[in-house]
């Protein structure tokens, strides 16, 4: 019997896996197998076996020419399918290419990759991207920090790349950044993290033609979390860590959240109720303290920076109650928060729900961080 037909249709399985995944994550909606992350080079997994078994098939065509009953009956589709193989696995390779969608538009921007912003562990490294154009004055600069319940994640995967290159081409100059996560080292491992490379930001704002008193901060889910210490932890609450550059201030000017975790003292449940627990890992005495240092809710005050809290309504993870919360004590202190609430939307709301929640981020960094700065360049 000849097996080249099965072996094309198996390829093509795999493929469509490949592609389909591939697909997901550029377009911003991550594969998960329970609470972690696929990552992207798993469907590298599923393109190699689509070319081990595509490779068999061809090599099966050197058989001596035998004619088998399969042959004979008129498979003929087996070089339709073969054909089909091939285009499928010649567009998974396409997807495969290290540019991406953003990165190809993004002409005018250099990026450096892995710099340290702390020594000693390679946790502590950022992405930086900078446009390329000169301009008279200094730029705004965003951080941008994944999420991944702060156990999972990376600075690379696709979601956070393309906001790396989408907002260096609007004239940011963006960081995507590294931290230790909670299996490594438990909170408040990751917030003095996230602090330390701001605070090495600032000491190299003249190398970077960044004005310091103009970053701003993103992150989704666990690095919405991160991002809201960003804009309300001062150097006086003792969450600064033992990292360099103490000499410089580690608050942002401005700051977008979506599906963050904002009060672990209520924390309803969902999903992410495993990860917080590891998150706040330690002795059970002082769980209590951690817990209420942990939580943005316990460091509002009426001088914290603009916030845009996006969260969805259906968020199974982090509950919508979350969001909500920080959106009415800011408000209640009398600060500057802009709450956008995504009806029915899931953990995933920020991505699924592209044509709302981008234009309003887009809108929201352009009015807080974009105004002509006093900073000219010396």
């Amino acid at each position: 019997m000849n097996a080249k037909p099965y072996l094309y249709v198996s390829a093509s399985i795999f493929t469509l896996m490949a592609l389909m995944h591939r697909v997901r994550i550029l377009q911003g909606w991550p594969v998960q197998l329970g609470e972690q992350t696929i990552p992207m080079t798993a469907s590298w997994v599923g393109i190699v076996i689509a070319g081990g078994l595509a490779l068999w098939g061809f090599c099966a065509r050197a058989d001596g020419g035998r004619q088998t009953v399969v042959n004979r009956a008129g498979f003929a589709g087996c070089g339709i399918v073969g054909r089909m193989t091939a285009g499928l696995f010649l567009a998974a390779l396409l997807l495969s290419a290290p540019v991406r969608f953003a990165e190809a538009a993004a002409e005018d921007v250099e990026l450096i990759e892995n710099l340290a912003y702390r020594e000693g562990n390679p946790a502590w490294t950022l992405d930086l991207a900078l446009p390329r154009s000169q301009g008279s004055t200094r730029r705004p600069a965003l951080v941008i920090i994944h999420g991944g319940g702060w156990r999972s994640g990376d600075k690379a995967d696709a979601r956070f790349r393309n906001l790396l290159f989408e907002y260096a081409v609007k004239g940011y100059v963006t960081v995507s950044l590294n931290y230790r996560l909670s299996g490594e080292a438990p909170f408040p491992a990751s917030v003095e993290d996230v602090k330390t490379a701001v605070r090495w930001l600032r000491a190299h704002a003249g190398k970077y033609d960044v004005d310091p008193g103009r970053i701003g901060a993103y992150g989704n889910s666990a690095g919405a979390h991160l991002a809201a210490m960003l804009g309300l932890v001062g150097p006086d609450v003792g969450l600064e860590g033992d990292g360099p550059y103490r000499d410089q201030s580690s608050l942002v000017q401005a700051v977008c959240v979506s599906a963050t975790a904002t009060d672990f003292i209520h924390f309803e449940g969902g999903n992410g109720k495993n990860a917080v627990q590891q998150f706040l890992a330690g002795p059970a005495a002082s769980l209590s303290e951690r817990t209420r240092r942990a939580s943005p809710l316990t460091y509002v005050h009426a001088k914290a920076p603009p916030f845009l809290i996006i969260h969805g309504t259906n968020d199974a993870t982090v509950p919508f109650s979350q969001g909500a919360s920080l959106a009415e004590a800011l408000k209640t202190a009398g600060a500057n928060v802009t709450f956008l609430e995504i009806k029915e939307g899931s953990h995933k709301a920020m991505f699924e729900k592209g044509s709302v929640t981008k234009p309003a981020m887009e809108a929201f960094f352009a009015r807080t961080l974009k105004p002509a700065a006093k900073n000219t360049k010396s």
